[in-house]
């Protein structure tokens, strides 16, 4: 059995090689409207609350946004301080394990888990392609759906603060996961 400390040696290790991954990715991914989308509309909202794309993709709120502001946090910071692609990149990666991060921190009060493995798992998971791509270029359903898998964990020891996530990875994130909550809802009520 190895132990704890080896565990957060090789929790450490993983997090220095992948971020090594993603700084390097982030220099050389191509742009992708999607992005420019996501940045855009995403600094737009943190620096004026209107979520606006620009006058060629439709304005304020317009149908080519299908992804909240929830998914760009990350970039938005990244680009605010740096104007930089590669950095909003990267920083938007960084969000994402944070968000890891924090929340294998609260369910691990909750549940009998293995806090360092289940990082070492989670962290791990960002290399998953689309996932890969998806953190880097700000897309919508990583952010979400990350929020939403942490929600349903949640969902039985802190119901107020499952809701909260399952609000804002629909409503701040992607629309879509709507659906899910529905479905996961019907079988927690009428199970």
């Amino acid at each position: 059995m190895i132990s704890q400390k080896k565990l957060r040696y090789i929790l450490y290790l993983e997090i220095i090689i992948i971020s090594f991954i993603f700084l390097k990715s982030s220099a050389t991914l191509t742009v992708f409207i999607d992005e420019y989308l996501a940045l855009t509309s995403g600094v737009n909202f943190f620096r004026n609350l209107d979520f606006n794309a620009g006058l060629k993709a439709g304005g304020s709120y317009s149908v080519l946004l299908t992804s909240g502001p929830l998914s760009s946090v990350g970039s938005v910071i990244g680009w605010n301080l740096t104007n930089n692609l590669i950095i909003a990149r990267f920083s938007n990666y960084l969000w994402v394990l944070i968000i890891h991060l924090f929340f294998i921190n609260i369910i691990s009060k909750y549940y009998e888990i293995n806090k360092n493995i289940f990082s070492i798992f989670m962290v791990f998971s960002l290399l998953i392609i689309p996932w890969y791509f998806g953190v880097l270029y700000s897309i919508g359903e990583i952010v979400s759906t990350i929020l939403f898998f942490y929600a349903v964990l949640l969902f039985i020891p802190q119901r107020n603060l499952s809701l909260i996530l399952f609000s804002f990875s629909i409503f701040y994130g992607k629309l879509i996961l709507i659906i899910l909550f529905i479905v996961f809802y019907s079988i927690y009520v009428f199970l």
